[in-house]
């Protein structure tokens, strides 16, 4: 077996074009000899057809009902509400063009064509399904039509790499914040809360501890017996979708709001009562009592020629003390 220096290159082409995939298969060809692992992880607003050149467009909406439901304003950082209206067919299949297994199975096809697939070649394809909160504007909307068609690629691809040895897999991970999920109604405030639950159970994973599990676990993990969900998909969602976790997400969900704090006020001079002394005394200061003409501090970062005990010569650093008066 030929040994190979690590190789790590930095691309920013549009991923969906066949000419993307031409150029990286003879990188690959000239620089690697052939693929191990092929991740596909991509998400985007737009995509182009190559056979047709027919641009589609993806939507975050509900399917079959118009959606009302809680999300977060991430630029004003508002709990409001929303009522979302129903998909077209027409931008159900976008949807599906743009999000959905298409470009994917592109990609290992054309790779395989080219006989860039190393034996046990695997490629692994990631996702999210959410809980019963999201549901109805992820799984349950044109966003799980795409997702649905990522499992029938993966069963498509399993037959094409079966004389390889090779394998193709969906991965469910758990939410994250990216700038795609920061867009999809309700999404963001469910993690919000989600984090918060799952840190203090002390459930919590970074990104790079989530898919860490991911290749130790399953992809390299060195046995014959994998777990699959019952459409052979990978879970790493569990932690998320934990019973304990997921009824503290719900109950949180439906106080959480940003309504003004209806907690009485206490007098000012209940508040001054109990402040420290030196609180009370800076706040006296800023309101311009007079006080004795001499600076506690003694000055001596105020003037050079201050000793301490009496009045600076100019500002001090911290109460700005002028000859003979506190302000």
């Amino acid at each position: 077996m030929r040994e190979r220096s690590a190789c790590r290159l930095r691309r920013n082409p549009d991923a969906f074009a066949d000419a993307t995939k031409a150029q990286i298969g003879d990188i690959v060809r000239s620089d690697l000899g052939g693929v191990d692992l092929l991740v596909y992880s991509l998400a985007a607003p737009v995509r182009t057809d190559p056979n047709t050149g027919v641009l589609y467009r993806a939507v975050i909406k509900p399917i079959g009902h118009v959606l009302h439901t809680k999300t977060l304003n991430v630029e004003k950082g508002l709990v409001d509400e929303a009522d979302l209206a129903p998909a077209t067919l027409e931008e159900i299949q976008s949807t599906v063009k743009v999000m959905g297994g298409e470009d994917w199975e592109r990609w290992v096809v054309h790779l395989h064509q080219q006989r860039l697939l190393n034996p046990g070649f695997k490629t692994v394809a990631y996702t999210y399904i959410g809980s019963g909160l999201t549901w109805p504007i992820y799984w349950e909307g044109t966003l799980g039509k795409a997702k649905e068609d990522l499992d029938r690629v993966a069963a498509a691809l399993r037959t094409l790499l079966e004389p390889l040895g090779g394998d193709a897999r969906v991965a469910v991970l758990k939410a994250v914040v990216t700038q795609a999920s920061s867009a999809i109604p309700a999404v963001p405030l469910y993690i919000s809360i989600l984090f918060k639950v799952m840190k203090q159970m002390n459930l919590h994973e970074d990104c790079i501890r989530h898919i860490d599990r991911l290749f130790r676990g399953h992809l390299y993990n060195g046995s014959t017996v994998q777990s699959f969900d019952d459409v052979g998909r990978w879970r790493l969602d569990g932690w998320e979708l934990r019973e304990d976790v997921q009824t503290e997400v719900q109950q949180r969900w439906a106080r959480v709001n940003t309504a003004p704090s209806t907690r009485r006020r206490r007098p000012a001079h209940d508040r001054a009562r109990s402040s420290p002394p030196a609180m009370r005394e800076t706040r006296r200061l800023r309101r311009g009592h007079r006080q004795r003409p001499t600076c506690p501090q003694g000055c001596a970062r105020g003037s050079a020629g201050s000793a301490p005990g009496q009045p600076a010569a100019r500002p001090c650093c911290r109460f700005r003390c002028t000859p003979g008066q506190w302000h």
